[in-house]
């Protein structure tokens, strides 16, 4: 997807939830005031289940998420094309926390949690390590939660979240967060300085059970209230209109027909779903604004992602877990710290290069002065711009890797700015896709002659990266036919 000047201007023309909402990055009573060059601190915002398009500064015209629009175009960068090597929370998770895919790091699942070496290499127990404050609130999503004795804050659960906890029924859990965030840095005294985790639960739904799915803050009620959301160009009322039978799962059947099946459950959900983004979105602004009143915005790295994006309807599903583009494409901003070169060279704008959620983690080492250990396998965003800091400028990628090891959808795949191949290993079925001609995924290539050098180059580069890995031998790779 591609941003356009006037696509931007749309997007913050539609900002209407109020001045409230968007005072975080204006000037304040810090305004003008610069601090001795420090460390910069750091601040990583994580939303769960949210796709890269539902933002104004992404082209979106009817969602309202001001404070997100603005720390991109005012103090950040956005990464139009940010992407996750796993679609699944706790997979993302461990690879946004270690710099690495899951073929390395092993956590496939939502009970496996890090080992003690795994945990000691997460950034925030390396920077922890460097004399960080550090503070995690929110879902953690990697086994069972570290405890209090591994954070100087942990204000964190499990997995499973509720957006009005039983102890707190009259505040939203979004709401809470933003006030545990002020909290943490009310009692981060100068000059240590802090990285905070700030894991929403937002927009993920409620749970797979509950009746109403996305329990969005009262406030918010009248926002969406008297708009129609479109579907977009690929949905389909019917499950799965059109694909292969392994994708008809019951998981994902049951839900997408309590979601998506008629226009009044699609509006519901949709709508849902936008206003849990928004109320997150306004949480993100009283953090910002916290920040600016204690004049830390400028020496604070701030990075804002989600663990894996979500179908709406798209080709007859919901959830995520496949190669789709709205499973696995996902917002990405980053402020960087002004007193640093990373902060001159990447200031604001819009990057278009592909990055990956595993390239948080070196980011943050990178911005703190601290060297990325060899096991980290993403790259620091920094060194797309090329400097001092990076000896010089590291080449977009050509292509990334997928990998999702969990049933039904085991499934290998490489992404390149044109081509996106498939490898549903279990099932047998290989999808080619033309994502230029083709962004919805509508038509499959990879029987079509005409291409059949780049399916082959395509598969030659899935073998380079994985075979010889445990991962490609549960594959149970066989080259006759379809099972490639």
């Amino acid at each position: 997807m591609t941003v356009t000047r006037r696509d931007l201007l749309m997007g913050l023309g539609g900002i209407a939830i109020g001045a409230a909402a968007t005072r975080a990055v204006m000037p304040g009573p810090h305004a003008g005031k610069e601090k001795p060059a420090a460390r910069p601190n750091v601040i990583v915002l994580i939303a769960d289940d949210m796709r890269w398009d539902l933002m104004g500064v992404a082209g979106h015209r009817i969602i309202q998420t001001p404070n997100l629009d603005r720390l991109a175009t005012v103090n950040g960068t956005l990464y139009n094309n940010a992407f996750v090597t796993t679609s699944v929370c706790p997979t993302s998770r461990a690879s946004i926390m270690l710099g690495q895919k899951a073929s390395t790091h092993g956590i496939w699942g939502f009970n496996t949690p890090f080992t003690a070496s795994q945990m000691a290499r997460t950034y925030h127990q390396r920077l922890k390590s460097e004399g960080y404050r550090t503070g995690f609130i929110g879902k953690w999503g990697v086994g069972d939660v570290p405890g209090q004795a591994r954070f100087d804050y942990f204000d964190g659960f499990q997995n499973l979240g509720h957006y009005y906890p039983a102890e707190k029924r009259d505040q939203h859990l979004t709401d809470y967060h933003a006030d545990s965030a002020i909290r943490f840095l009310k009692e981060s005294a100068e000059p240590t300085p802090y990285c905070l985790t700030v894991s929403f639960w937002a927009p993920h739904a409620q749970s797979n059970q509950a009746a109403d799915e996305m329990p969005f803050d009262a406030e918010l009620a009248h926002v969406y209230s008297n708009m129609d959301i479109p579907v977009p160009p690929h949905y389909s009322s019917i499950f799965a209109d059109g694909l292969p039978p392994f994708m008809d799962e019951q998981w994902s059947r049951t839900m997408f027909e309590r979601r998506h099946t008629d226009a009044e459950k699609n509006q519901r959900f949709t709508k849902g779903y936008y206003r849990l983004i928004t109320g997150m979105d306004r949480a993100i602004g009283r953090i910002l604004d916290a920040l600016e009143q204690r004049g830390d915005l400028d020496n604070t790295l701030i990075v804002f992602l989600s663990d894996n994006g979500f179908l709406l309807g798209e080709h007859g599903l919901t959830g995520k877990w496949l190669m789709f583009e709205e499973s696995i494409r996902i917002p990405m901003i980053v402020k960087y710290p002004r007193n640093s070169e990373s902060g001159d060279r990447c200031a604001q704008g819009i990057r278009s290069h592909p990055v990956l959620n595993i390239d948080v983690a070196p980011t943050i080492l990178t911005a703190c002065g601290i060297h990325q250990p060899p096991e980290m396998e993403g790259v620091a965003l920094q060194a797309f711009e090329g400097g001092r800091e990076t000896q010089s400028g590291t080449p977009p990628r050509a292509h990334f890797t997928y990998e999702y090891k969990l049933d039904p959808f085991f499934c290998l795949g490489v992404r390149t700015d044109r081509w996106k191949l498939a490898w549903y290993a279990k099932a047998g079925r290989t999808f080619l896709y033309n994502l230029l001609d083709d962004p919805y995924e509508q038509h499959d290539r990879f029987d079509d002659p005409s291409v059949a050098p780049v399916r082959e180059h395509l598969w030659q580069t899935l073998q380079d990266e994985f075979q010889g890995s445990r991962l490609w031998d549960e594959a149970q790779i066989s080259r006759n036919g379809n099972t490639r």
